[in-house]
């Protein structure tokens, strides 16, 4: 099976345009239209909705007003539906919305870009399926390259299939495909591209995966599954910094940037840990005895690892329903401080030890005192408010 092959055109979508953004908790909100246009108006309230579908307020947002915010497009892709425009929202006033999650990310690359440029950002997104429909005779575990033949498969290698003949973003996005450790356990990786494009496209190959799974009638879960002995599933984010990342064995800088990393992480653990299920995962075996950080291996929140002439910085805790502009801006906002400190003469960084907590609670409490430099307080204040769950829900997740 040639490349040229796998990147085919898109089926043409009548020519519908979508118009789309990502709201607080991550979920893809759009309209459609027959032709393009370069943004459109949503209610404001719709950044604050929980996952049970109620509305949420926060501070100066979610109020009684409903004010509106144009969503203006930054970027253009095309999907088997229509061409989907990704936007960012602005106020009123013209200025980036505050609680726009791609408008962060595009001001933290940018900033990034100014000290480091050509960071590049790659994810992994590790789901289940459910592997009574794969046909028989199959081995359990198979790779598949997308540049040569499959070697074996179950339904996650159907809906890869499925995802393949729609084309682009998925065929100019994917960059591996395997079967992961637990049984119906799949794994999809990224190719690696500048960080704003980078999450666009791993958020539309996301709602792809599950377009796939609605129509195919299989069905994924998302959610981060916890298990006795195994970490369950996640999503990891890989980054890859010129100079910092350069070489084949990782430097003291490297290693100290890693700390951090760590450090913040576990203070923005609501972020990457959205859902009560996270915590059971993290509660397990695996988990218990976690390290904050380490040099080419898995029982950590953050890894070094070796990648041909660079050393790569891998995010390990998210689970596969995080948000995903949201995270990987906390990622780089944290290596952009640490570069920042590295130009201050005499600069000493002293990353605390890296503790996760252990409940959703624990989590938000975090999370409102977490880093000034990455959200600000009333960023924050709105997030928790649309992420924390009652506390029902948490306490049913308990052990």
């Amino acid at each position: 099976m040639t490349c040229q092959r796998l990147v085919r055109a898109t089926s043409k979508g009548k020519g519908m345009f979508e118009l789309g953004f990502v709201d607080l908790r991550g979920r893809l909100r759009s309209k459609t239209y027959q032709t393009p246009r370069d943004e459109c108006t949503f209610s404001e309230t719709i950044l604050m909705h929980r996952s049970d579908g109620t509305a949420a307020t926060s501070g100066d947002w979610g109020d009684r007003t409903h004010p509106n915010v144009r969503a203006r497009v930054g970027a253009t892709y095309k999907t088997p539906r229509s061409v989907f425009g990704f936007a960012s929202l602005l106020t009123r006033e013209g200025e980036p919305h505050q609680l726009c999650v791609r408008s962060l990310l595009a001001k933290t690359e940018a900033r990034i870009e100014s000290l480091a440029p050509g960071v590049s950002v790659g994810y992994e997104l590790e789901f289940f399926c459910d592997e009574e429909a794969a046909p028989a005779g199959l081995s359990p575990h198979a790779d598949f390259d997308l540049y040569g033949a499959r070697l074996s498969g179950g339904v996650g290698f159907r809906l890869l299939d499925f995802l393949i003949a729609q084309g682009p973003p998925a065929t100019d996005s994917i960059q591996h495909f395997c079967k992961e450790y637990e049984a119906g356990q799949y794994e999809i990786g990224t190719v690696p591209a500048s960080p704003l494009a980078a999450a666009d496209r791993m958020v539309l190959v996301r709602e792809l995966l599950k377009t796939a799974a609605q129509s195919s009638g299989w069905g994924i879960n998302l959610q981060p599954q916890p298990y006795n002995v195994s970490s369950g599933n996640a999503f990891q984010i890989s980054v890859v910094v010129p100079t910092l990342c350069d070489g084949t064995k990782p430097t003291e800088t490297l290693r100290a940037c890693a700390r951090l990393i760590a450090q913040r992480v576990t203070e923005d653990t609501l972020a990457f840990c959205p859902s009560a299920s996270s915590y059971a995962r993290l509660r397990n075996q695996e988990f218990a005895s976690v390290n904050d950080w380490g040099e080419d291996r898995r029982d950590c929140l953050v890894r070094l690892v070796e990648s041909g002439n660079v050393v790569r910085i891998e995010v390990r805790l998210a689970d596969p329903s995080a948000n995903v502009h949201l995270c990987t801006h906390l990622v780089l906002s944290t290596i952009l401080s640490f570069l920042e400190e590295l130009e201050q003469p005499n600069t000493k960084l002293k990353p605390e030890p890296a503790v996760l907590p252990m409940s959703l609670s624990d989590s938000a409490r975090r999370f409102l005192s977490g880093s000034p430099r990455s959200l600000t307080p009333d960023q924050r204040k709105a997030i928790v408010a649309v992420l924390q769950h009652e506390q029902k829900q948490e306490d049913d997740y308990h052990p």
